[in-house]
């Protein structure tokens, strides 16, 4: 299934967007803390709930900020509430949402829970279908609504987002900078359901000595080196012009290697929280090519 919520084109991600200086000490702070969490070892629910907590905490920072500056212009005002306010916002309504998910997810079995996730997963959808105009008003980095949708203008708030909007008082936020959030929380949560959906049927059986091989070669370096090498290559976009997700492009080195990788997302995290470097077996790539290439221009008969 193909959903816009895993377009990779959505903006206000944490490498794109410029956060001011005030903010840099709580953007780490609830970076540094969600890392810790993810690599703690505890059980899936009580790490969403710390992680609501540091990213709660994160959100009233956002709003003492709103409170308490003074915007140069309308241009800064708007890129505020445009990219860097969504971008805090997003992850607390990712926590708040994979929660409810997992409260409310059935025990009845495979086929039970499989069911339950594709119509969360349906659900994502239809929201951005719902809100299609806008999402590719975001999507294509569009700005001619941008004073509608961004200043403080006494504009009417938009209260559909549910119980967990923190604050709808027009003195800090504009009627479209939480639906950006929003947004930006749906593509991780469709990576999320997405990753759980290919567990059940992992556990359905399909084991590594099932995968079709289409050649004669087998991965023999470690799941983490290829995993590393896979999000390398989709977020340069090398296949499909771009498009070919991050389950796509894993499937088919799976099919192709003759190995099975789990959880991609959660390896993904561990990934990012090394210690010893993020990108260690792509660094030993380059390092190992560069090398022959030395030695081949040393003895060029070789």
């Amino acid at each position: 299934m193909r959903s816009p919520v895993i377009e990779k084109n959505m903006k206000s991600t944490e490498s794109t967007i410029e956060i001011p200086e005030q903010l840099k000490t709580v953007n780490e702070k609830m970076r540094t803390g969600l890392d810790d969490i993810e690599s703690s070892g505890e059980d899936g629910l009580a790490k969403i709930r710390r992680s609501i907590q540091i990213t709660t905490n994160a959100v009233r920072e956002i709003r003492k900020y709103i409170k308490e500056v003074s915007f140069e212009n309308p241009e800064a005002e708007i890129y505020f509430f445009k990219h860097v306010k969504p971008y805090f916002y997003s992850k607390y309504i990712f926590f708040v949402k994979i929660y409810q998910i997992e409260v409310l997810r059935p025990t009845g079995g495979n086929e039970e829970e499989m069911i339950y996730l594709q119509k969360e997963m349906k659900r994502l959808t239809d929201y951005f279908e719902v809100n299609k105009s806008f999402y590719e008003y975001i999507r294509k980095g569009s700005v001619f609504m941008d004073q509608q949708y961004f200043l403080r203008n006494g504009m009417t708030i938009n209260n559909e987002e549910g119980h967990y909007y923190l604050d709808s008082d027009p003195n800090y936020c504009t009627s479209h900078d939480f639906k950006v959030a929003r947004m930006l929380a749906h593509k991780r949560m469709a990576e999320f359901l997405k990753e759980c959906m290919d567990d059940l049927q992992r556990n359905q059986g399909f084991t590594t000595t099932e995968l079709p091989s289409i050649g004669k070669l087998n991965w023999t370096a470690s799941k983490a080196a290829l995993i590393e090498l896979i999000y390398a290559f989709q977020s340069s976009g090398v296949f499909n012009h771009g498009e070919a997700d991050i389950r796509q492009i894993a499937d088919f080195f799976q099919r192709a290697f003759n190995i099975s990788l789990g959880n991609l997302y959660r390896a993904f995290q561990e990934i990012r929280i090394r210690k010893k470097g993020r990108s260690f077996f792509l660094d030993q790539l380059k390092e190992e090519l560069i090398r022959r290439m030395d030695h081949s221009d040393e003895n060029p008969k070789l």
